[in-house]
């Protein structure tokens, strides 16, 4: 069991050094759990002159994955140039549905983010109580 996960962190930090060019970061990553699925919320920062849309998030913990404003599904997260998206209960959120294991407290949960330029990023979000 132990040999999946780091696998999986390995994979991780590729695909975040794949982006690598430092413009676009995350910061405190975190899932909280609730009624069966995983909330992911996180503050993500875009340093690049243009607009930065994510299109589609996934995770090896869930056989589904939503991006969404307050209870809509939407299509893309939208990061302003030179500016901050908060992701934060209430507003916008990535929804792990279908878990695939189960998560606890100090899990580690890889999140990749594919943006519109087909690059991806990854972050690793610790399960809080």
């Amino acid at each position: 069991m132990l040999l999946p996960k780091f696998g999986w962190i390995w994979v991780v930090v590729g695909l975040a050094l794949a982006h690598g060019d430092g413009v676009f970061s995350a910061e405190h990553p975190q899932v909280w759990l609730e009624a069966g699925q995983a909330l992911v919320y996180l503050s993500l920062a875009n340093k690049a002159p243009k607009l930065v849309k994510i299109v589609k998030a996934e995770s090896p913990v869930a056989a589904a994955v939503e991006l969404r404003k307050g209870t809509q599904e939407i299509k893309a997260l939208e990061v302003p140039a030179r500016g901050k998206l908060e992701l934060r209960p209430g507003g916008y959120t990535i929804v792990l549905q279908k878990l695939t294991r189960r998560l606890k407290p100090g899990d580690l949960v890889p999140v990749i983010l594919w943006l519109d330029d087909k690059d991806t990023f990854a972050v690793l979000a610790e399960v809080q109580r």
